[in-house]
C-alpha cells in the first residue's frame, strides 16, 4: 500500500489469490475485519478457490474502485521545525544564544 500514491497492489502469481488480497484489505481498511479475521478468512477462501468450490471473494473485487485524485500527500510538519532548529543552531555556531542569556 503506498498512502502517498493512493494506490495498492497485490502480487502473486494466481490472480484468484490478488483478488482476496486486495478484498480482504479493503474490509480491514473499512474497519469490517481484523488483520487476524483476514488471515483466517484468507485461508479459507483460498482453499475453497483451490477445490473449486464457491470463493466470492477470490472472484471479483468486491468494492467499487475509487477514480480520480486518491492519493494523500498528507501534509509536512518538519519544515517549521527545522526551521527553528537552524535558527538555534546557527545562534550556537555565532555565540547569539550566549550573549542574550540573563
Amino acid at each position: 500500500m503506498e498512502r502517498t500514491k493512493g494506490e495498492v497492489s497485490a502480487r502473486c502469481d494466481m490472480e484468484a489469490a490478488n483478488i482476496l488480497a486486495l478484498n480482504l484489505m479493503h474490509e480491514i481498511v473499512c474497519g469490517r475485519l481484523t488483520a487476524e479475521q483476514a488471515r483466517e478468512k484468507y485461508s479459507e477462501q483460498t482453499a475453497a478457490f483451490v477445490m473449486n468450490r464457491p470463493a466470492p471473494l477470490a472472484e471479483k473485487l468486491q468494492f467499487e474502485v475509487p477514480t480520480g485524485i486518491t492519493r494523500d500527500t498528507d501534509h509536512v510538519t518538519i519544515i517549521d521545525n527545522m526551521a527553528n532548529q537552524a535558527k538555534e543552531k546557527l545562534k550556537d555556531i555565532t555565540g547569539l544564544n550566549s550573549m542574550f542569556k540573563f
